[in-house]
């Protein structure tokens, strides 16, 4: 029989809590039930300061009428959940719940991180070929040194930073735009430290003291630029600069060889990084924004992984995506009139 993983809002309408016609109107009572980790984490934090609805939601998995799948970057041991399903007042597991909250934003944060690096490593390589690379092999190696020191130097920057905008965009009721704008706030920042670097290369001033006359220098080189006037028009999404034609074999070449490095990556299966590579081939290609519910999408399409799993949900997006990435759960979902 087929394992059939749930998302939340199934969840939701299975317990009562957001009664969806389309799960009552069809026999999905009738399977094999399943719900993920990270789907769990995502309703403990909804429902943070709300535990009827949090036993409600975990209730099915404590009877055992819903299989529980732990994804190993998001674990949630049985001994939290005994916590939470025996609390007689929420202030008796907030230390859970704060737990579980704190989890889901590193987890948030470390996958922006990554797409962010993945991202910017391209569009590094669209603007060196736009006219900001070397001929000389000796400058290119420079540059393509200072490239790597710039990210390594700030991966734990830019998490922390992450961190803190999304956990102040919770707050605010506002994550997804937070997270937007870290994103764009952060991806400008290594642009400008892109641009600095390569007139550092230019003016020949990396490893010379800073006199005057080097500073002034580089200076000029950077004024005479107008590197921002060029880039303008591409401020509200930079990312978009890369979908113009001219770069496409660019961009087809840097996906192939990022697909090539991540095969094999450990926690990476088939698939999700069939669906990774999807969410980033479809920002450089059609200047897409990743949305918030990707990364948790994405860890649950690690589930796929499991013998005769299937996924079945209501959100559009994650069905567009499963038509393509796993067509026997898109036709499944199909199947129980989950589609409008």
């Amino acid at each position: 029989m087929s394992r059939m993983i749930i998302d939340t809002n199934i969840l939701y309408s299975l317990v009562g809590l957001s009664p969806n016609q389309k799960v009552i109107n069809s026999p999905i009572d009738q399977f094999k039930l399943s719900i993920t980790t990270p789907s769990l984490i995502e309703v403990i934090s909804k429902y943070h300061n709300d535990l009827d609805s949090i036993k409600k939601c975990i209730s099915p998995i404590i009877n055992e009428s819903i299989e529980l799948i732990s994804i190993g970057h998001t674990p949630i041991s049985n001994g939290f959940l005994y916590r939470l399903h025996f609390a007689n007042k929420i202030d008796e597991v907030k230390d859970i719940i704060d737990n579980v909250r704190t989890l889901k934003i590193s987890r948030e944060a470390e996958f922006y991180r990554f797409i962010l690096i993945l991202v910017v490593s391209g569009l590094f390589e669209v603007i060196r070929e736009d006219g900001y690379k070397f001929d000389n092999n000796v400058q290119n190696q420079s540059q393509l040194e200072l490239v790597q020191t710039l990210l390594e130097s700030n991966m734990e920057f830019i998490l922390d930073f992450f961190k803190v905008e999304l956990r102040d965009g919770y707050i605010n009721g506002n994550e997804q735009q937070s997270a937007l704008n870290a994103f764009e706030t952060i991806l400008i920042g290594l642009l400008n430290g892109f641009h600095v670097n390569y007139h550092m290369i230019k003016t020949d001033t990396v490893k010379i003291s800073r006199s005057q006359d080097s500073i002034k220098n580089l200076h000029d080189s950077l004024e005479n630029d107008n590197f921002d006037k060029k880039f303008k028009k591409y401020i509200d999404n930079p990312i978009s600069l890369a979908s113009k034609q001219k770069h496409k074999s660019v961009v087809d070449n840097y996906l192939k060889e990022m697909e090539k490095g991540l095969s094999g990556v450990f926690g990476l299966t088939e698939n999700s990084l069939s669906f990774l590579m999807s969410k980033v081939e479809d920002a450089y290609k059609n200047g897409r924004k990743l949305r918030k519910n990707d990364i948790f999408d994405f860890l649950i399409v690690i589930s796929l992984n499991m013998p005769d799993a299937l996924i079945l949900t209501l959100d559009k997006g994650f069905l567009k995506d499963l038509e393509d990435l796993h067509p026997n759960s898109y036709k499944k979902c199909l199947d129980l009139g989950f589609l409008n």
